[in-house]
């Protein structure tokens, strides 16, 4: 059969094809519609289910782990308390805060150059100063004092101010100053034992008592807490290794 040849006009034609795809395209734009809105209809019916799965699983988390999470929270910030009012708190009668000294800090160094000249003024005013725990433990001679109020200036400043009788064993607040002498003598005092020099040295400290806030060194409370924390964890039911061996390296930090 012989096929009849298209008649119409050729505007007629491509018209009718650009008609036919519009209607493709909003077919396809209408099927777009309808999956997102019943996809949005199925995440509307799903999320009150997935709230009470986050819920029910948040409960049975705490049921299991509440203990431990409280003696934590709590052990923490007893450690954190104790580190602030061990180290941060410090102050004086006039709201200052202290200066914090080292057990091996001095006020005349090595590089004070020939009869001290590079560590001038050889005077100064009074000077608030805080010191740590167990400074009279170590003997050795590198931490030597010398003298006896006044003392030279090359002394370790916070084992002289606990020969002094201003800094207690467990470490302190005082106040000291520079000037100068002419001899310095030994004696032995608060497990402090001093040494003569019977000659004149530029430079010189003098310690006077102060009235302080938080002074006092925390660090054998913080370790005994550390222990008992860890310790306690290890007691615990339901207590992870890897919470034993957070605990340890924060205890050991601190």
């Amino acid at each position: 059969m012989r096929r009849i040849p298209d008649v119409r006009p050729l505007g007629t034609r491509f018209r009718s094809r650009s008609e036919r795809k519009v209607s493709a395209s909003q077919d396809h734009s209408q099927q777009s519609l309808e999956d997102e809105s019943r996809a949005s209809v199925q995440n509307v019916q799903l999320a009150p289910v997935k709230t009470i799965i986050l819920k029910d699983a948040i409960f049975a988390w705490l049921s299991v782990n509440l203990l431990v999470l409280v003696y934590f929270s709590i052990s923490l910030a007893l450690l954190v308390l104790l580190v602030y009012l061990s180290f941060f708190a410090a102050s004086m009668e006039d709201g200052s805060a202290p200066a914090f000294l080292s057990c091996r800090s001095w006020g005349f160094g090595t590089s004070c150059g020939l009869w001290g000249v590079d560590c001038r003024p050889f005077e100064s005013d009074w000077t608030a100063f805080r010191c740590p725990t167990r400074c009279t433990l170590d003997q050795s001679s590198s931490l030597a004092v010398y003298g006896s109020s006044p003392y030279r200036a090359d002394s370790r400043i916070c084992r002289a101010a606990v020969h002094a009788g201003v800094v207690g064993p467990n470490g302190g607040c005082a106040f000291y100053r520079f000037a100068a002498a002419n001899a310095f003598y030994s004696s032995t005092a608060n497990g402090v034992t001093t040494t003569e020099f019977l000659s004149w040295f530029p430079k010189t400290i003098e310690f006077k008592e102060a009235f302080s806030t938080h002074c006092s060194d925390l660090s054998w409370w913080i370790l005994s807490v550390g222990f008992i924390t860890v310790t306690g964890f290890g007691l615990l039911p339901r207590v992870r290794p890897v919470i034993m061996f957070y605990s340890l390296v924060a205890w050991v930090f601190f």
